[in-house]
C-alpha cells in the first residue's frame, strides 16, 4: 500500500514539475501576446504554486465531506476548466485566474 501511495505522490510531483517547465516555455509567447512586464511574467508562472497551496486544503475538506472517490470526480471539473481557460485566455488576468483554478 505504501508503495502505491509513494508512486502516486512521485508521479504527481513529476507532473507538476512538467507543468511548470511547459508554462515557462510558454511565457515567451505570453509576454509577446499580452506585453507583460517581468513582474507579470513571474506572477503568471508562480500562480500555479498559489493554487497548489489552496488545493489540498479544499480537497481535504471535500474528501471528508463526500469521500475520496467523489472528491476526485469533483476535482476533475475545475482541473478541466483550468486547462481550457489557460489555453484560450483573452488577457493575462484570465490566464492567472485559470492557472489558480487548475
Amino acid at each position: 500500500m505504501y508503495v502505491i501511495m509513494s508512486t502516486v505522490a512521485a508521479v504527481g510531483g513529476f507532473l507538476f514539475g512538467y507543468d511548470l517547465s511547459v508554462s515557462s516555455g510558454a511565457m515567451i509567447f505570453l509576454r509577446r501576446e499580452f506585453h507583460l512586464t517581468p513582474y507579470q511574467m513571474g506572477f503568471a508562472t508562480g500562480s500555479a504554486l498559489l493554487g497548489c497551496m489552496l488545493g489540498p486544503v479544499c480537497g481535504g475538506w471535500l474528501s471528508d465531506v463526500v469521500g475520496r472517490r467523489k472528491a476526485l470526480m469533483i476535482a476533475a471539473l475545475p482541473f478541466g476548466l483550468g486547462a481550457i481557460g489557460t489555453a484560450i485566455p483573452r488577457n493575462i488576468v484570465e490566464f492567472i485566474i485559470f492557472r489558480l483554478i487548475g
